[in-house]
Order: C-alpha cells, then structure tokens, then sequence
C-alpha cells in the first residue's frame, strides 16, 4: 500500500503530516501525502494537498475530505502512463481536475439547506524530478524551503492576502487584521472558480511544505524555514510547528505537511536517471569482427549444452512431470488457503464485523451511494464506527477494493447501507476491539 498521513520504517526524515483541531472543536482540514520516490521508474516522485474547509453544521469538514479525496483519484499515480506524460499534461490535468472538484462541492452545496455554501481551500504539489507543479485555490500556504531561505509559492485568495500582496499591510499586520478570514476565492461556493496552476524548480535537499492559516498566522514564514531545516525528521518538524501554533493561540485548525526532494542516488536507484524519456540510452557499439565470433561461440556452446540435456531429459521427464504436478496441486492448495485465513488485511468475508481506521481519528469518513469517493455521501462515520460487510465490490480507477456494509452503531444512521473502502476498515476481533 502506498504510504500516507504518518511515515514509518526508516524513510520517514524525509516526510511528515500533521493535522490538528487547535482552537476548534471540528478539525475541518484534510491533508494527505503520498511518497513514490522510492517506487520503480514512479511517474512522479510525491503527491501532497491540504484543505481547509468551510460552513457550519460540518459541511466543510466534508467538503475538505471530498477534495482530497477527488483530487488523488483522479491524478493519483495511475494518471499518468509515465514520467513524459505527466510532465507534458501535468498542469493541463491539474487544471481540469480542480475545476471538476469545484463543480462537484458546489453540487453537494445545493442538496440541503445546511450545505448551502459549503466550500474549502484546496492547495497540492505534484512533484517531479525537476519541478513541483501546484494547484491552488484559498488561502492556505505551499513554500519552498531551502538553504538560502523561505520562498512563498502560492498567494492568499482573500481580502487581506490581496493587501498583503499590493503592499498595503505587513505581514504581521495581516496576522492581525480583522477581515483576514475573508476569502474571495475558494472550492465549491460558486459554480465556477478561477485557479492558479504554479510550475516551480525544486533540487535536491529543498523541502516542499504547505499549511493551512491556522499556522501561518501565528507562525511567520521565519520560524517555519528554521524547524523544518533544524530538524532532521519531517515529522517531528511538522509536529513542532503545529504545537507551536497551538501554543500560540491560534484559532484555527491546524495542518502541517512536508516533503523533501531525495539527493540525485536516490533518485537513480528508483529508475529515473537523467530527464524524462521514453527511449532507450545509446550502446556502446562493437566491432563486426567480435560480434561474428561471439555468435559463433554462442552457438557451439548451446549445441553442446542442448546434446547433454537430450541425453538426460528422457530418463527424467517422467519424474519432473510428477513433480511438476505435485508442485501444482500444492499451489493451488495453499492460494485456497491464503483466501480461506483472510492474508489480505483488507479482504473481508461477508457478515463480517469490521470498523472504521482513520488516519487522523478527528476527521469524519463518508459513506459513499457507490463503490465511487465522488457518489453522493449517505452518512458521516466517525473513527471506529462499527459496521457489518454486505458484499465485496469492484475496484474502483484506482485499484482500491470497495465492500458494501451495514452502518451497527446506534445514532440516525444505524442501518443505513452503503459503501466504504477497504484500506479505511480494519477487523473486529471476538473481544470488540
């Protein structure tokens, strides 16, 4: 499975994920990071958003986790055929996709009254071996942190983000300024939405990082380029800054995510060399004279081994069919096996009693109508929601197995049936745990 929320095993300095309710009860923020740089010949190296939802009665919870979620099925890994191919329709994707994520939240936004103006930033880092390419809508925050300092890549689609950027305020004026919650641009309130596409050079050892402004506001981009250059693991330097911003006071939530570009070895021994191409690298060329003499060899050499196998494969042909067969009989028999003891963690029998697995326990998972994260939402589960498997489902685009279940737990959605994904559901054991 691929790696997501919280690194582990022995590459986890080189990213981090962090998201925390801070001054509110709801954390209304979704963020996830997916690392491929140590995948074979990966069609890009990291995959990383961050959204900030918006509206009461958690509509913006649903709308930050809908376009997380959306944004990953549809430029996920499986997008791109290969590393050319994302570099040459990467933004042209990036942009269709956003404009698809606005137009779905704005759907949901008209299925109920409480819905009704729910939206979310939406800020991601499609990162190549050469640049980041960053979409972006709100006033989250993407910066590159290197050795010679902090670069700022997005700007803040708000009322005090556009002063701050004309110069009329300072930044620790904006921190303080009354409207600098006031967003003019953001994912699903209106029908349409204007997005910024960003194309950004990245080398070896720089650091990708967005956050939401439940940060930023209380934390300057000063403090942040210290942490994450101090700090040796990403993840220890994502979770200081955010309890930094808590102790600090912020209002908001807070999320912090980090990725950091891989020194060129590392890079190499994944597959990807020099710059994206399909062809294969020149050949050292030899003489016409070597070439004849090492066929000629060749083939007395396999005349040679082809005679002393003749001589032996009738002695032993019936003896290797046995085997052979054996061999068979004892695969077949242990995949039943496999299927019957569940090798799978994530293979469910039907009547089984499984429960929801979050990531980030405070976040809220959707029942989807369809094997589908764009179907319609049919209820809110919380972390360690009981439920019960009705069916197996298909895969989805993504390769991700579906299963229908049955919502166990009391409350307005006991009963209710829908479906969830499998790598979101762990197993109950006898004891209920």
């Amino acid at each position: 499975m691929d790696e997501a929320y919280h690194a582990h095993s022995r590459f986890e300095d080189r990213y981090g994920v962090v998201s925390k309710p801070g001054g509110r009860e709801l954390n209304e923020d979704s963020c996830v990071l997916r690392d491929y740089s140590l995948r074979r010949n990966p069609k890009y190296l990291c995959f990383m958003a961050l959204a900030d939802g918006m509206g009461g009665h958690q509509a913006g919870d649903v709308a930050s986790q809908v376009a997380v979620e959306m944004l990953e099925d549809i430029v996920g890994a499986k997008r791109f055929s290969d590393d050319v191919e994302f570099q040459e329709t990467v933004e042209k994707e990036l942009w269709s996709t956003f404009s698809t994520v606005n137009s779905h939240i704005y759907d949901l936004g008209q299925t109920s009254p409480e819905r009704k103006g729910m939206g979310t930033t939406l800020t991601c880092a499609l990162i190549g071996r050469e640049h980041a390419y960053v979409g972006h809508v709100g006033d989250s925050r993407a910066y590159l942190v290197s050795s010679e300092g902090v670069k700022q890549i997005t700007d803040d689609h708000s009322v005090v983000g556009k002063m701050l950027s004309d110069g009329v305020l300072t930044e620790r004026e904006a921190q303080l300024h009354e409207k600098r919650n006031v967003l003019n641009r953001a994912i699903g309130p209106e029908p349409n939405v204007e997005i910024d596409i960003l194309k950004v050079p990245v080398h070896e050892g720089e650091v990708v990082f967005i956050c939401s402004d439940g940060l930023y506001t209380v934390v300057d981009k000063k403090e942040i380029g210290n942490v994450l250059l101090t700090e040796g693991d990403l993840q220890t330097a994502c979770e200081r800054l955010v309890e930094l911003a808590i102790a600090r006071g912020t209002e908001d939530n807070v999320s912090a995510i980090a990725w950091r570009m891989p020194l060129e070895e590392t890079l190499a021994s994944s597959g990807i060399g020099g710059k994206a191409t399909r062809a294969m690298g020149t050949r050292e060329k030899f003489p016409a004279r070597v070439v004849v003499l090492i066929t000629v060899l060749a083939l007395m050499i396999g005349f040679g081994i082809g005679w002393g196998v003749g001589s032996l494969w009738n002695r032993d042909n019936d003896s290797q069919g046995e085997r052979k067969s054996a061999e068979k009989t004892a695969q077949e028999k242990d995949s039943r096996g496999n299927d019957e003891t569940g090798a799978d963690p994530t293979a469910f029998s039907k009547g089984a009693i499984v429960k929801i697995q979050l990531q980030t326990p405070g976040h809220i998972y959707s029942l989807r109508e369809m094997p589908d994260p764009s179907s319609i939402e049919k209820a809110p589960l919380k972390h360690g929601c009981k439920l019960k498997i009705v069916s197996r489902s298909d895969e989805d685009t993504e390769g991700r197995q579906w299963y229908e279940v049955q919502v166990l737990d009391s409350g307005p959605d006991k009963g209710k049936k829908g479906y969830a994904r499998s790598d979101c559901l762990v197993k109950v054991d006898n004891s209920g745990g």
